[in-house]
């Protein structure tokens, strides 16, 4: 079985805030028609996630996993509202804001370094249902940018 370190959940957390709202992964999820991981892999993903939840001081999260032929999970931690306490749901919607494109820079450089990406490729290449992913024929990254 995979195990789930901290570091893996705070990259697939990252790619997730970064990809989808929380609404559109509830709704991914159903709609694909993943199956749910089995029960052993789910159980670790669980105990990585409170693990990983409870180290931070964030009120809330809303998680969206998906491993390819292995299964998918959206789940929740914590409070949408702490003075309330409601708790947060999947369909929550959430806002993200700037921050995102500092995630996305890091990972995607940290995949290249680690050669699961090639920074010239097409979007396409790994998200085929990013709409005109096709047709980037230039670099989002240049020589310039890399130096």
């Amino acid at each position: 079985m995979t195990s789930f370190t901290t570091k893996h959940l705070a990259v697939t957390l990252t790619l997730v805030t970064i990809l989808l709202t929380a609404s559109a992964l509830a709704a991914d999820v159903k709609s694909a028609g993943n199956k749910p991981f089995s029960a052993a892999k789910h159980a670790a993903i669980e105990r990585a996630l409170d693990q990983s939840f409870a180290e931070t001081k964030a009120p809330g999260a809303v998680v969206g996993i998906w491993i390819p032929g292995e299964g998918a999970l959206v789940t929740t931690r914590g409070f949408a509202d702490p003075a309330t306490r409601r708790p947060m749901r999947a369909g929550d919607h959430l806002r993200v804001g700037s921050i995102t494109k500092t995630f996305t820079a890091t990972v995607l450089l940290q995949l290249a370094d680690e050669k699961k990406v090639q920074l010239d490729d097409p979007v396409a290449t790994y998200l085929p249902f990013v709409p005109n992913g096709p047709n980037r024929a230039y670099p989002v990254v240049t020589d310039t940018h890399r130096r």
